[in-house]
């Protein structure tokens, strides 16, 4: 799921060289391998039980669309996407019943960003879950 993301930036390469840490590649785990071996991957942080929980790749000029597969990220807390040039609209799918069921906070403000946040009966929904802390806005 998070290679999607990686797959969706346009400039993923470029903008990623500088970091440090485990290659975000098919074959190897998000998580690292742990106990000596490979670390996480940049911008990951997952729990004891190898679920990804926070996912931070913030100011690295990310240039892309925004992938709907990471709605499959059932463990994941904190979303910061933050600083880059991503462009369009929200995926549909993180706004379905069911996806992003442990998001807390996300973090999507100066990016490109537009269209809707889905129907008012999805944000109901999403605030009724106690979702309320997606922030697309821009800083004051």
């Amino acid at each position: 799921m998070l290679l999607a993301l990686r797959d969706a930036a346009s400039n993923w390469d470029a903008a990623t060289s500088g970091l440090g840490g485990a290659a975000w590649q098919d074959g190897s785990s998000p998580c690292g391998t742990g106990a000596g071996g490979q670390g996480p991957w940049p911008g990951v942080t997952c729990n004891t039980a190898g679920q990804v929980v926070a996912l931070n790749v913030s100011g690295l000029g990310l240039q892309g669309t925004l992938p709907a597969a990471l709605a499959g990220l059932q463990a994941l807390s904190t979303l910061d996407l933050s600083r880059n040039r991503f462009r369009g609209a929200l995926p549909a799918a993180w706004l379905q019943q069911g996806a992003l069921p442990q998001l807390a906070v996300a973090r999507l403000g100066d990016n490109l960003l537009g269209g809707g946040l889905g129907s008012r009966a999805q944000a109901q929904q999403y605030r009724a879950a106690g979702r309320c802390c997606l922030c697309i806005c821009a800083p004051l």
